[in-house]
């Protein structure tokens, strides 16, 4: 079995699958050809064998039918019955030729039955007609009468043979396909335990193969693990096959290892003294990078006072440049806020001016209207004098004077209340006149204090122009100040990250030399495992 030992572990398990595929494509071709004859049995059963034992049995039927309906024709004498036996007559043709059909091969057969049934219906019916009408000669009747019996008994006897051979045929039909599906079970149940057994043999063969490479595999290994830790011993190879390959490549693994282990074992001196002298090299640099890291501490804390210190310095000029900017805009807005008080105090004035004008020109115009209403008082007197003369020569004229003396009356009376009216006119006048000076004097005072507001406006924003000029140059001295202490400050930006890069790098230095300092005390730590552990091999 070398050859199986060179196939692959992959197509040797393969193998197994391939034997059952194998099996039960066997199985299933076997299980296919018994189906398919079973099938064509069985359908031959469906679509000949039955049908034809059915029409079998009908014929047999058709024929004590067409008999019984002869002998009612003749005991009824009515030659109308004769008609239901020729329909008998013609099922049973039709019968007889769909079993022709079904069965050519029994076609000798039915010729024989469709002659022997003409023979014995043309008797039949020629014997029931003649003795319904009476034409036969009754001389020849029993003659007759019993050659009809023979042809019948012998027609019925042939039916029935026929029928119990297509009986015989269905059930025959009907067992064989019985019998083949049980041998088909058997054969199928015997290959199926065949390749049962055959598989449990092969995987049987093929696991015992693959275990034996492990396990030689694995007692080498262990061999290595627990033992002295020999690495000269090798494993032997006894197939080609993947585990062939992992024991030819374990070998070299083993063999690579040997040398490594070798040269680990003759660098383990060497490497024992360098990591003493690296040990003491380092606990040094690790004393070095310490004095180094608390001086940088030390300088970075005096920057940052520094740096504070500056911050607040340029806190305070910011603080001051916006204060200064602050009170130039409120300067700026109040001087903004006097020329519009000047410009409406000089508005007002002029509109105080224009306003004594108009007193001015109110106190003429009341003047004339005194005049105006003293003419008018003289004329309601002089109208009240001819309204009383009036009614005087009304009341000389007696009686024709009446009417006059009522109109006069009225005259007078529309007089006196003129006169009334234009005295009350002239008291409002007057009094008109009298406010109108007042306020002229008022508009006078006003127009006076005007000037002087305009006058102390100007001042007040001749004072605002020169605190303006001061505080633009409060602004250019907070802003030279603020980039003098930003440039500083920048300065000590970039003097304290310098510090901080060499506080960060002696930190580093120092947490490098402290690891150095593990990392050589590791080193030599792993130096002794790492001679204890090389001892455990031979190499």
């Amino acid at each position: 079995m070398n050859w199986f030992n060179r196939i692959s572990i992959k197509y040797k398990i393969l193998f197994i699958p391939l034997v059952g595929v194998l099996g039960f494509g066997t199985n299933l071709a076997y299980n296919f050809s018994v189906n398919t004859e079973t099938s064509v049995s069985l359908e031959s059963v469906r679509d000949q064998y039955y049908p034809i034992l059915e029409k079998a049995n009908n014929m047999i039927v058709l024929l004590d039918r067409t008999t019984e309906t002869l002998n009612s024709a003749v005991s009824a004498g009515e030659l109308e019955i004769i008609n239901t036996a020729d329909e008998n007559a013609d099922k049973m043709r039709a019968l007889e030729s769909d079993i022709y059909e079904l069965e050519p091969l029994r076609k000798d057969e039915v010729e024989q039955l469709k002659s022997q049934f003409e023979q014995y219906y043309s008797s039949a019916r020629e014997l029931s007609e003649g003795m319904i009408t009476g034409a036969i000669d009754f001389s020849q009747l029993n003659s007759k009468v019993e050659e009809m019996g023979k042809l019948q008994s012998k027609l019925k006897a042939n039916l029935q043979s026929f029928r119990d051979e297509s009986h015989r045929l269905f059930t025959s039909n009907i067992s064989e396909s019985i019998e083949k599906a049980q041998e088909a079970l058997t054969v199928g149940a015997v290959i199926a335990l065949v390749i049962t057994v055959l598989l449990v043999a092969v995987a049987l063969y093929i696991t015992a193969a693959v275990t034996s490479n492990i396990a030689r595999v694995v007692n080498s290994l262990r061999e290595i693990a627990s033992g002295e830790g020999d690495l000269t011993k090798r494993i032997r190879q006894s197939s080609e096959d993947e585990m062939g390959d992992l024991v030819f490549w374990f070998n070299s693994f083993i063999e690579k290892l040997q040398s490594i282990i070798k040269e680990v074992v003759d660098s383990i001196g060497p490497l024992t003294a360098t990591s003493r002298e690296l040990g003491s090299l380092a606990h040094e640099s690790e004393t070095v990078s310490n004095e180094q890291l608390e001086s940088t501490v030390s300088v970075n804390r005096s920057m940052n006072e520094m740096f504070e210190s500056l911050n607040e310095n340029a806190s305070n000029t910011a603080n001051a440049a916006e204060a200064a900017s602050y009170a130039n805009d409120q300067a700026k807005t109040g001087h903004g806020i006097v020329k519009n008080t000047i410009s409406t105090i000089n508005d007002l004035a002029q509109e105080v001016a224009k306003a004594g004008e108009t007193i001015h020109q109110l106190e003429a115009d009341t003047a004339n209207v005194g005049a105006i209403l003293d003419v008018i008082q003289g004329i309601a007197s002089q109208t009240n004098l001819l309204a009383l003369n009036a009614a005087i020569e009304a009341a000389r004229a007696g009686e024709h004077g009446r009417g006059f003396a009522v109109v006069a009356d009225e005259v007078r009376t529309l007089a006196s209340r003129t006169q009334e009216s234009t005295e009350e006119i002239h008291g409002v006048i007057d009094q008109l006149q009298k406010t109108a000076r007042v306020i002229s004097e008022v508009m006078a005072a006003g127009q006076s204090k005007a000037e002087q507001s305009v006058s102390q406006a100007g001042d007040a924003g001749s004072s605002l122009e020169a605190i303006t000029t001061r505080v633009e140059q409060i602004n250019v001295m907070n802003t030279q100040i603020a980039s003098a202490t930003e440039e500083q400050q920048q300065t000590s930006q970039f003097i304290q990250q310098a510090i901080d890069e060499i506080s960060n790098s002696a930190r580093l230095a120092a947490e490098g030399s402290a690891k150095v300092a593990s990392s050589t005390e590791q080193l030599q730590s792993v130096t002794q495992r790492l001679e204890t552990v090389a001892r455990q091999f031979k190499v």
